[in-house]
């Protein structure tokens, strides 16, 4: 999990659906999700692969995460 600059976290996660997913429903190989909300509110949502997710899965059937950074959009300039 990484710490965005917009205040949400985003976690990868491998095999499975996702938040509201299963190990069928909405399973890709890798996927990315963006929790929001503090402890007593917190919702997760699927930005990439999974149930419903924001955008399709670019890794659906291969690939797998060791780590996961957040670069601000100004760096992607440089």
């Amino acid at each position: 999990m990484t710490w965005g600059a917009d205040d949400h976290l985003y976690a990868a996660w491998g095999d499975g659906g996702g938040f509201g997913g299963s190990d069928s429903d909405g399973r890709v190989s890798m996927g990315f999700a963006r929790i929001e909300g503090g402890p007593e509110n917190c919702r997760g949502i699927n930005v990439n692969g999974g149930k419903n997710p924001e955008s399709p899965a670019s890794f659906p059937k291969k690939g797998k995460t060791s780590g996961i950074a957040f670069v601000p959009a100004e760096m992607d300039q440089r």
